[in-house]
């Protein structure tokens, strides 16, 4: 066994590999962490920075991903109910798009939508809280 595979990053991996192997999971990585963004631009000759430095005017704060606590991997896995199911509340994804009246779905959002209906997920693109509210009650 390597040194380091006991690092978080390894597992988590590792994990990665070996769950990709099944059918009936789709698993995404969930980056966490905060960031600065606002307009930018190169540091000058005669600014203080460093020469190449990037310098953030009006900066404010970004969280990444999905939200705090949220698990390294996100996703869904297809389950068939069985009887023995009866009776049991099962988690289901949802995922919903919000755009304005003239935004338009990308190819990648299609797509994730897309996917998530095929394997039995809640998905789709609203733009006000009735279409948002149908797509949820929608046909299962």
């Amino acid at each position: 066994m390597a040194r380091d595979a006991g690092l978080e990053r390894n597992i988590l991996a590792q994990a990665r590999v070996d769950l990709s192997t099944d059918p009936s999971l789709r698993l995404f990585r969930n980056q966490a962490g905060q960031a600065w963004a606002g307009p930018w631009h190169y540091a000058g000759r005669d600014e203080v920075a460093p020469w190449g430095s990037v310098i953030i005017t009006d900066p404010y704060r970004v969280s990444c991903g999905l939200v705090e606590g949220a698990g390294d991997l996100l996703g869904w896995q297809r389950r068939f109910i069985t009887t023995s199911m009866i009776g049991q509340s099962i988690a289901v994804f949802t995922s919903l798009e919000a755009k304005s009246t003239r935004g338009r779905l990308t190819e990648p959002q299609k797509n994730w939508i897309k996917q998530l209906l095929a394997d039995g997920g809640i998905a789709g693109m609203f733009r006000n809280s009735a279409e948002a509210r149908a797509i949820i009650d929608g046909p299962r």
